[in-house]
């Protein structure tokens, strides 16, 4: 009975095995945000206008006779007209408007966002068995093979097979 319970424990003992330890895969996200301020200037556009019926008295003079339409812009005052006399046949009309600052100053904020997936992956390098090792793998073996052949004649499986081949 020792001797039955000193060869399982030995098979059991030959038949364990281990599983091999996995290294995770390493994996790294760096998000990298950029914010960039930077000034910029926008000019608005409006105008403003005017139209006139202008003419000329008996004397060569330039007269406004009729202002047909006026119109201002959203920041820009309606038009003055001036008609300034050079000479008495020349005239010149000036037309000025008057208008406040235009531009507007901004600040603009640009955001860029990077994203930068790493995966690391470590490879196992495995050695080569050394003599020990190999040794013991074909003891392991032989003994096996022993055991097995051990188990065929004490529990008379060679006898029942050698007789079931064998020719009546």
């Amino acid at each position: 009975m020792l001797q039955k319970t000193i060869i399982l424990a030995l098979i059991l003992i030959a038949a364990a095995s281990c599983k091999p330890f996995k290294i995770p895969d390493r994996v790294e996200t760096d998000i990298t945000i950029v914010e960039t301020l930077r000034d910029t200037t926008v000019y608005l556009t409006d105008s403003a206008s005017i139209r006139a019926l202008v003419v000329c008295d008996s004397l060569g003079q330039v007269q406004i006779k009729e202002i047909q339409s006026l119109r201002s812009g959203k920041h820009i005052k309606p038009p003055d007209i001036k008609i300034i006399r050079i000479s008495p046949v020349q005239s010149i009309i000036e037309s000025t408007c008057k208008i406040d600052s235009q531009a507007v100053y901004l600040k603009i904020k640009d955001r860029e966002i990077n994203n930068m997936t790493t995966v690391t992956k470590t490879i196992i390098k495995k050695r080569p068995w050394t003599a020990w090792q190999k040794a013991q793998l074909w003891f392991g073996r032989l003994s096996f093979v022993g055991l097995i052949i051990y188990l065929g004649f004490v529990t008379g499986l060679f006898k029942m097979i050698l007789k079931a081949i064998k020719p009546i």
